[in-house]
């Protein structure tokens, strides 16, 4: 009978054992949990994908050439998460640079279509560089492409366009472009605009006809005057609504001053909100061109390789819209030309070269212009260190609109402020104080030779006082490093006195930040 018998705890221990799995099975899952890898809880894989783009762009190049998208593609294939950062970032996508491919390679028109695709309605760019080097492996970037040669045709042979004709199917049917860099020969330019010519006006606006910025460089490696056509009209064709103009001519060094002319289209000149001039005209060759840029903000004269000492016009160009002035003298050259210029409005100015510039020059050209009560960024530059005494120290003091200052390699000598004392008195009594409204103060070395004085440092924002504008003071070292016996890598930080110094200007609301990696 008792074998016969069911016995009653069956179910629940059939109940308990089905319980007692599920258990485990938890118990497994939370141990698998437990043991994932500890990366997944990492910050850097919580960061939302907007960010992980914006450091995505700081980890590429602005201009993607065929040297360089393959570091770009591999970003894309780490994970899907990366993958969709690099996808929700267009600028990465918006800038393309194109160089002159060996003959019988051509560029697939489709593959630089989808490329830009990625950008959406970011504004796009487009650099080509017409030089033929030894393939796609050679550097497109300006400074490699130099030393590689130039399309075949300055020899008599084909002409890049005829054996290719992708770049210019992308300027006359491919997206809206914001930007077009040519860099090459007159003679090849040229064919270029004739290969865009004729075209029906019925059709829809081409990306050249839109053109908003354009940088046209005609460069040669020999320098010779013969392969500039003086009777072709160059800078007539340009795109016809550019507001942002980029010149630099065929060296100008060899060429008489007469033989070549900035002719530019009057109502090109009108609508230009910016100009960057590199060459070294006379002021007597843009003198009438300039006085049409009525609506001009920015201007940059470039006259870095230059041996001529621009010439003073009798008469002013007024450039009554100009905010931003920089002018780069050369070794040779002069402060002249910006005596030959009047900006009212001026809120920037750079000057740098070969020659530093005098305290007089710019006040005269600042005090003729009207602008020392509008100018709020100042920077000038030498190319070796030179001390920086009272004339200096009268001039910035009585900019009252100065929020940025920028010295390179100018060193600040005991002097500065001598000329200035009896300005600052008056001011005191009205309440008012030089240098009240600066924000930023940078001294920049590039030279081996510089060295701070840390006291007139001192003493500016000790006369500045308290103001109502916090002020950063950065000290950068830009020195390149000598091979062999190269000296230490020089800081302010190790002069006596320096942490007394930060101290005393923390309470003047002034703080210090030190830039010295060599």
């Amino acid at each position: 009978m008792l074998s016969d018998a069911k016995c009653p705890l069956t179910p629940n221990v059939t109940k308990n054992e089905r319980k007692m799995d599920t258990m485990q099975s938890e118990a497994v899952k939370l141990t698998m949990d437990i043991e994932a890898p500890v990366s997944s809880l990492s910050p850097v894989q919580r960061l939302p994908v907007e960010i992980l783009g914006i450091i995505f762009t700081f980890a590429t190049p602005p201009t993607i050439n065929p040297l360089t998208k393959n570091a770009l593609v591999d970003l894309c294939l780490v994970c899907q998460v990366w993958h969709r950062a690099m996808q929700l970032a267009p600028h990465i996508w918006a800038s393309i640079a194109l160089g002159v491919l060996p003959s019988g390679q051509r560029y697939i028109y489709e593959n630089l279509i989808s490329w830009f695709s990625r950008s959406g309605d970011y504004p796009k760019r487009l650099e080509f560089y017409a030089y033929q080097g030894d393939g796609v492996k050679q550097s497109i970037c300006m400074a490699a492409a130099r030393g590689v040669g130039v399309c075949l045709c300055c020899r008599g042979s084909i002409c890049m366009i005829q054996e290719d004709d992708t770049v210019l199917r992308l300027l006359t049917g491919g997206p809206i472009l914001q930007h077009f860099t040519f860099f090459g020969l007159q003679a090849c330019y040229h064919r270029w605009i004739e290969a865009m010519q004729p075209r029906d006006q019925s059709l829809k606006p081409r990306p050249w006809d839109t053109l908003r910025s354009f940088e046209l460089s005609l460069e040669s490696r020999h320098r010779a005057t013969d392969l500039w056509d003086h009777s072709l009209p160059t800078f007539r064709l340009i795109p016809p609504l550019v507001d942002s103009l980029h010149l630099e001519p065929i060296s100008l060094s060899c060429l008489p001053d007469t033989g070549i002319r900035l002719d530019i289209p009057p109502s090109t000149l009108g609508r230009l909100t910016s100009l960057t001039l590199e060459c070294n005209w006379n002021i007597s060759h843009i003198f009438a061109s300039l006085q049409l840029c009525r609506n001009l903000e920015i201007l940059i004269l470039d006259y870095s390789s230059g041996v001529r000492s621009p010439s003073v016009q009798e008469h002013r160009v007024l450039l009554p819209s100009l905010h931003t002035l920089r002018y780069n003298n050369g070794p040779w050259a002069s402060m002249s030309v910006l005596q030959s210029l009047n900006t009212p409005v001026l809120q920037e100015l750079q000057v740098s070269g070969g020659t530093p510039p005098s305290a007089k020059e710019i006040h005269d050209f600042l005090t003729q212009s009207g602008c020392t009560q509008t100018l709020q960024r100042l920077q000038v530059f030498s190319a070796h260190t030179f001390p920086m005494g009272d004339a200096f120290g009268s001039l910035i003091s009585n900019l009252p609109s100065l929020s940025q200052l920028t010295f390179i390699n100018w060193v600040i000598t005991d002097n500065f402020l001598m000329k200035s004392q009896d300005r600052t008195a008056t001011r005191r009594a009205e309440g008012e104080r030089p240098f009240s409204r600066l924000q930023h103060m940078q001294l920049v070395n590039t030279t081996q030779q510089w060295r701070i004085d840390l006291p007139p440092i001192h003493r500016i924002f000790k006369e500045r006082g308290h103001s109502a504008y916090p002020c950063l003071l950065t000290f950068m070292n830009k020195a390149e490093v000598q091979a062999g016996n190269a000296p230490k890598t020089y800081s302010p930080s190790q002069e006596p006195g320096y942490e007394e110094m930060r101290s005393s200007l923390k309470e003047l609301g002034v703080s210090m930040r030190v830039l010295a990696d060599g």
